[in-house]
């Protein structure tokens, strides 16, 4: 598969640095099963975030969809 011009993009929040890969995560299709019966923020813009967000209410028990 090619992602062609997709970028991720970090919120600049305090503490995000340390939690990349330890609960936030870049990729649902590959981190999806982390977040099984949890509730899940997916954050970004375009149809991306919603297609993810989407994904990942197959695992999650709540998925909310913020737009960037």
């Amino acid at each position: 598969m090619l992602a062609l011009a997709t970028r991720y993009r970090r919120l600049g929040v305090p503490g995000e640095k340390d939690l990349i890969g330890g609960g936030i995560h870049f990729c649902a299709t590959c981190d999806g099963l982390f977040y099984k019966n949890r509730e899940v923020v997916v954050v970004g813009g375009g149809n991306s975030d919603v297609e993810e967000g989407l994904f990942l209410t197959k695992f999650a028990s709540k998925v909310t969809v913020l737009e960037f």
